[in-house]
């Protein structure tokens, strides 16, 4: 087509949960668990609550990529997350395009928010996703531009640089990644992005046909594929009576509300034992849950 891509930061005023102060304390690694993982994160400061208090619009710096099929927002002042994916052609936001800022204590420092795409290095939910990014925009000769997000992460001081890339005639972005040990120490670390779409009656998630066990994020929970059974997690699957797991539910909800009342009601079933791995066989003996 020969068109060039609109690539320009502009802003965009969000409602936003204002997260509250970091604590001043230092916070150790014995201290900060969440998710499977300490952080480390002395010295740097940690959120370790959130607010549900009051509403605020925010004016928020953003990179506006744009050509005549797709338009991506994205926000360089919360971790370079890309906030907005949208199908111009089809009036669809191809990832789940979020409508607040609403941080939760899911990052390693505490607030993150979901919604959009996340980049993550070197583990975990990345310990700076809730922090600001350098940015640059450039221009190719052939109309093609791209965004690119830049920072040291806190954790090791390694380097990551993401290359948001959109061209002229595609109905499609790519991603370019660049990460760098800028110190004289090795480091291992994990790289991956983590997209958030909209679930519908139409949606699908399609598994290969030899998978038939699901696994936590850290290997302590298990259920079977594609019917879930049994305890995952918190959770009771068939052949659980749908009666038995609102109980669990409504006990659970009544202890959060009352952390004084921490008592789950007494139920019967039968319980199993393990014979061999992969394999759980019931037995006639019943007890009670704790």
């Amino acid at each position: 087509m020969g068109n060039k891509v609109t690539a320009v930061m502009e802003q965009m005023t969000i409602p936003t949960y204002v997260p509250p102060a970091a604590e001043e304390m230092p916070m150790y690694a014995e201290t900060r668990n969440h998710q499977g993982t300490t952080g480390n994160p002395y010295p740097v400061r940690v959120t370790s609550r959130v607010e549900r208090g009051t509403v605020t619009d925010v004016v928020y710096d953003v990179v506006r990529l744009e050509n005549d099929y797709i338009r991506l927002i994205i926000l360089p002042e919360i971790g370079g997350r890309i906030f907005e994916a949208y199908d111009k052609v089809n009036d669809y936001h191809f990832l789940y395009r979020q409508h607040v800022i609403k941080p939760a204590l899911i990052g390693v420092y505490g607030s993150w928010i979901s919604g959009g795409m996340e980049f993550n290095w070197p583990f975990h939910h990345r310990p700076s996703t809730f922090m600001p990014v350098d940015y640059k925009i450039e221009e190719e000769a052939d109309g093609t531009a791209i965004v690119w997000l830049s920072e040291h992460d806190p954790t090791d001081r390694t380097k990551g640089t993401i290359g948001i890339v959109l061209r002229p005639d595609a109905a499609y972005f790519e991603t370019r990644v660049r990460l760098t040990n800028r110190t004289e120490f090795e480091h291992m670390f994990l790289f991956w992005e983590n997209a958030a779409v909209k679930v519908h009656e139409r949606y699908r998630l399609v598994f290969p046909k030899d998978v038939t066990w699901c696994h936590h994020h850290y290997d302590r929970s298990h259920t079977t594929f594609p019917i879930a059974k049994g305890l995952y997690g918190s959770e009771l699957f068939d052949p659980i009576s749908p009666r038995l797991r609102n109980m669990i539910s409504s006990a659970a909800m009544t202890n959060s509300l009352n952390p004084a009342r921490c008592t789950l009601p007494t139920i019967t079933f039968p319980r199993a034992r393990r014979c061999s791995p992969g394999v759980t066989v019931p037995t006639r003996r019943t007890g009670s849950t704790r």
